[in-house]
């Protein structure tokens, strides 16, 4: 019901460590997820009941081309690869040796051979066959958080800058920042239109909520403050998180927001109808 009311349906709050490292559904039955300690669930009922299929991994990002083909990013340079929708894992090191600086974040791949990890300071590497070789790249000096794509444009974003690159890494345009501190998160929906939050100071401890209609050569602030992670998953339809964990959606592209019936709910994903 966009957003409106949530339903829990698998709880380890009584556990501890509690908290999941990353979770991510292939679709609306098959999910995987990491926990803190850094054991590695999968769950074939859409989150009701989770089995462990390992220990040791702390997947970062995850990111699938299909129902079945997907991969994982890890610490030291490792990238992992599934063809069975994450019961077993290959191993592909884009370091040959495990040393400090080389954790992996940034995920996207366009299919199972081609794509595209970010790591730290400003490293980043493409591969064009499913991770065996890949090469590395640089366009700046801070740690690369995410790539998506849009409209055949691919966005790389940092902790203080927003790329994006319309052949494929070989030219990159740096896209205008509200604010000159720096963002928590940037959205691209179309070639114009994105949100990002901004923040407000060098001290990174408050921040803004911005909207840009002209591919970031201006931004607009939204009077809606305090805001600390969002997801749009259409031109209007999205949801938010606030600084003290409440949860709320957007039917108008994030130019308002109405609050929902939960709290501290994190890693959004749209699968069908179903968040």
């Amino acid at each position: 019901n966009s957003g409106l009311t949530w339903e829990v349906v698998f709880d380890r709050s009584n556990i501890v460590p509690s908290d999941f490292h990353s979770i991510y559904f292939i679709n609306d039955k098959i999910g995987l997820a990491t926990l803190g300690h850094g054991d590695f669930l999968r769950t074939t009922n859409g989150g009701l009941s989770w089995k462990k299929i390992n220990d040791g991994y702390k997947a970062n990002k995850f990111f699938f081309v299909n129902d079945k083909e997907g991969f994982f990013t890890y610490d030291y340079g490792k990238l992992y690869f599934t063809e069975d929708a994450g019961l077993t894992w290959v191993r592909r090191d884009l370091h040959e040796s495990y040393y400090a600086g080389t954790n992996l974040k940034g995920l996207y791949f366009i299919n199972k051979n081609e794509g595209f990890i970010g790591g730290l300071f400003g490293r980043f590497y493409k591969t064009i066959d499913n991770g065996i070789t890949s090469k590395q790249y640089g366009i700046t000096y801070n740690d690369v958080k995410s790539f998506y794509s849009v409209n055949n444009k691919l966005y790389l974003t940092t902790n203080k800058e927003i790329f994006k690159s319309q052949d494929e890494t070989r030219t990159w345009e740096k896209i205008n920042s509200a604010t000159e501190f720096g963002n928590r998160k940037i959205q691209f929906i179309d070639d114009n239109t994105a949100l990002g939050i901004f923040y407000r100071d060098s001290n990174n401890n408050s921040a803004d909520f911005f909207k840009t209609y002209n591919g970031g050569k201006t931004w607009n602030l939204i009077k809606y403050t305090s805001i600390v992670d969002f997801k749009l998953f259409d031109a209007k339809f999205g949801v938010l998180r606030d600084s003290d964990a409440s949860v709320h959606y957007t039917v108008d592209g994030g130019n308002s927001y109405q609050p929902s019936n939960e709290k501290y709910l994190t890693n959004f994903q749209k699968i069908g109808n179903t968040v």
